[in-house]
């Protein structure tokens, strides 16, 4: 996970067990995020190897969820906590 500077601020991995389950438990501060997953055998986490997804979720709430099939990489941006509009005409 990056923050909205492109700094990384949660890694993990390398994740070699199969049919394992893996949870990485963190506390980010409110603000951007990008989530970075890269499958070093190009095929995603799902299917031919077993059936791998990952969710990211705050307070109980799902923020991202995937389905594991994506290739060598999957990339998502995700916001925590409130945004703030600065479009007046947004009220």
């Amino acid at each position: 996970v990056d923050n909205e500077s492109g700094n990384a601020v949660l890694r993990g991995g390398p994740y070699a067990l199969p049919w394992a389950v893996y949870t990485k438990r963190a506390c980010l501060p409110n603000g951007s995020y990008t989530l970075n997953v890269v499958d070093s055998g190009g095929d995603g986490i799902c299917c031919d190897y077993g059936q791998g997804f990952f969710v990211v979720s705050s307070d109980g709430e799902t923020i991202v969820d995937s389905n594991g099939k994506y290739g060598d990489t999957f990339s998502t941006d995700f916001h925590l906590g409130n945004r703030t509009s600065t479009d007046d005409s947004a009220a």
